[in-house]
């Protein structure tokens, strides 16, 4: 190894997971710039400016949580991504349906744009978005306004990665398959 070489920050002694790289076992994992710089054994210390102490830890590429929903304040499911984030291990988080078209500019606004972690999402069907425990959402099928969830969708393709329909036979009232016809439109 270079003596040369100097990282801003060293994790030394974590077990190292990282299936991409088909990496399983105690390395060190150097950074600099805020990017992996090297993944290798017994990095010496004076390499790095700082040097993390993960004896004893899993170290292993950001987590994404797939169901999530994040628009805290809100709702009734709401939670901050960006409080719990630090001890998770999830970077990336997908909302599931928390906003409708109605909701997600601020959900953008005040959710996604202040958020320190990558936020995604799927939006509800339902103009209103989910507002707590029932399925209510539905209840109203003009709710499921189509051209509306159209017009948001495409104001919002670097967020949106889907449509989210809330479906089952709880809640105020049972809108049969409505929601997930509109969905499919």
């Amino acid at each position: 190894m270079s003596a040369s070489l100097h990282f801003d920050t060293v994790i030394a002694g974590g077990r190292v997971i990282d299936p991409a790289n088909e990496i399983d076992g105690i390395h060190d994992v150097a950074i600099t710039g805020g990017r992996i710089a090297l993944v290798a054994r017994d990095l010496p210390p004076h390499t790095a400016n700082r040097v993390v102490d993960a004896s004893g830890l899993v170290v292993t590429p950001g987590l994404v949580d797939l169901h999530a929903h994040l628009f805290w304040g809100r709702d009734y499911f709401g939670i901050d991504a960006d409080s719990i984030a630090w001890r998770s291990g999830v970077t990336t988080w997908v909302d599931s349906g928390s906003s409708g078209a109605f909701s997600f500019p601020a959900f953008r606004r005040f959710i996604v744009d202040q958020s320190e972690v990558s936020i995604f999402a799927f939006i509800n069907i339902s103009y209103l978005g989910i507002p707590g425990l029932n399925y209510d959402e539905y209840c109203n099928p003009a709710a499921c306004d189509v051209p509306l969830l159209t017009r948001v969708v495409e104001e919002n393709r670097d967020l949106i990665v889907g449509i989210k329909v809330r479906m089952g036979k709880g809640g105020v009232c049972s809108p049969g398959l409505h929601p997930l016809r509109q969905a499919v439109a």
